[in-house]
């Protein structure tokens, strides 16, 4: 007897800020595929996770740094149309540091291309591996 077709898990992850990179991962019983892209809109964001709606979205919690503070303004606003649909629709949304995809890094450029994308991309490995090994 074969076991029922399990869904497929679809998590995004999400690296704010000027450019928004975003990169979203289908796991099925078969398969991981990677899709990932950047955008400077707001709404495309927000069309992504409504036309998506995945399983969990990870996002790198932006640091305002005093250097670049022109920078957060977008971030924060891309954070908190995030944060609203993830709470609308009863989304799972995980805040990561900007530093964890450090290691993930070379994994991230095979999946996706485009700087921001990779991050979006590396967010979702690191959690991906806090799932598999219960970090």
């Amino acid at each position: 007897m074969t076991s029922p077709k399990q869904d497929p898990q679809i998590i995004m992850g999400v690296d704010p800020g000027d450019v928004t990179g975003m990169c979203t991962l289908t796991v099925d019983e078969d398969s991981m595929t990677f899709l990932g892209g950047e955008t400077l809109s707001l709404g495309y964001v927000a069309s992504h996770i409504i036309d998506t709606c995945p399983d969990a979205v990870v996002v790198e919690n932006y640091i305002i740094r005093p250097h670049r503070p022109q920078n957060a303004t977008q971030a924060l606003k891309t954070i908190g149309v995030v944060e609203y649909l993830c709470n609308e629709r009863g989304i799972p949304m995980i805040m990561q540091q900007p530093s964890i995809p450090e290691r993930y890094k070379d994994q991230a450029k095979e999946c996706v291309a485009g700087r921001h994308a990779r991050s979006a991309c590396a967010h979702v490995l690191y959690y991906l591996d806090r799932l598999r090994y219960g970090k």
